[in-house]
């Protein structure tokens, strides 16, 4: 298997760590490190999700996301207006 599907097996296994988020705090990754997967654990509104590369996901902010959704990205910026989520970290320092 490639190093890279390898590294992203691990990552979403929960392998790198995780980030619970439950308050409306700005979380952010340090360094190189981002989220790839992000699942609602209580349904959920995003204030803010951005992405490594600088891209907001401005469209779907203000939108209910429902428990048990995951979605996938290389997301370094999660601040919820409400609800929580597990963050599972890449792994790239």
């Amino acid at each position: 298997m490639p190093q890279l599907n390898r590294d992203l097996s691990a990552a979403l296994a929960g392998q790198h760590g995780s980030t619970y988020i439950n308050d409306q705090e700005l979380h952010t990754c340090d360094g190189n490190d981002f989220w790839v997967q992000i699942t609602v654990t209580q349904d959920c509104v995003f204030e803010i999700l951005n992405d490594f590369a600088g891209m907001s996901g401005n469209s779907i902010v203000g939108d209910t996301f429902l428990h048990n959704l995951s979605i996938y990205g290389q997301f370094n910026k999660i601040k919820l207006r409400s609800g929580s989520v597990i963050a599972q970290h890449a792994g790239v320092y």
